[in-house]
């Protein structure tokens, strides 16, 4: 399956990206001004500090919380632009997202979970559960079809949520603190798995992380320090401590 609009080439590109949050008297400006450009398929990291905007970004950017101003283009196409209509196809068939907590529907199977995009966009419930079992044999769970998330390993539920981001083969797939609960074993694999999607696919993965032996894996960081963009590096030639030293270098606040 492939959204009608997913022929344009996977890129990224905001400008003057604001967003403030109010609770009560208290303002937080979220972000401040984020120019971020990512023009072609790559696997890419977004690093910070905790309240630096990362999710914040991220959520911008796949359509699940509106900018207060600036630009959002993914694909050639004007996010920030969208109508509540728009955004929700959008969101279903032209990016995918995957989170720390997996967002997995308890009482249903993987096979299920993973179909699920399709069925709530009404396309045949066989037609969807074919393309749920290619993509979760792809992913290594071929023998979990009937497996419920309580029945997975942590590695395993995210897997599948990936196949369900993966449904309508989207050129984007965002990743917000993917390994946040896997264990170190299967963060690594996990990485290596996101690295192979966005290659193999020629698709952008853009991962926020906190963790440098992650985002080692990605072919470029970018980091940011109080809501704006402090700077962004490729890893190539870089180990885990290099990047943990630029990326700390980057976010660290400013004199």
């Amino acid at each position: 399956m492939r959204d009608e609009a997913g022929d344009a080439p996977p890129s990224i590109r905001t400008r003057g990206l604001r967003k403030v949050f109010r609770t009560g008297e208290r303002t937080v400006e979220a972000l401040r001004g984020v120019d971020l450009e990512i023009p072609e398929p790559c696997f890419h990291a977004v690093m910070g500090a905790s309240g630096s905007g990362k999710s914040t970004l991220l959520h911008l950017l796949a359509g699940l919380d509106r900018a207060d101003a600036g630009e959002i283009e993914v694909g050639g196409r004007r996010v920030d632009r969208m109508s509540e209509a728009d955004l929700t196809l959008y969101r279903r068939r032209a990016v995918g997202v995957v989170f720390q907590a997996f967002n997995l529907l308890p009482t249903l199977t993987a096979l299920e979970n993973a179909a699920m995009p399709g069925v709530l966009d009404g396309r045949p419930r066989a037609e969807c559960s074919e393309r749920a079992a290619l993509l979760l044999r792809e992913l290594g769970l071929g023998d979990r079809f009937d497996h419920r998330p309580d029945a997975l390993s942590g590695g395993e539920q995210q897997r599948v949520a990936i196949a369900r981001a993966l449904h309508f083969s989207p050129g984007v797939l965002f990743a917000d603190e993917p390994t946040g609960n896997l264990d170190s074993a299967s963060s690594e694999r996990l990485f290596e798995l996101l690295g192979g999607i966005a290659a193999e696919r020629r698709m952008i993965v853009l991962v926020v992380t906190h963790e440098a032996n992650a985002a080692v894996r990605c072919a470029a960081a970018t980091i940011l320090r109080d809501g704006a963009v402090a700077g962004g590096f490729t890893t190539e030639g870089l180990d885990a401590d290099d990047l943990a030293a630029r990326a700390a270098e980057l976010a660290r606040p400013a004199r």
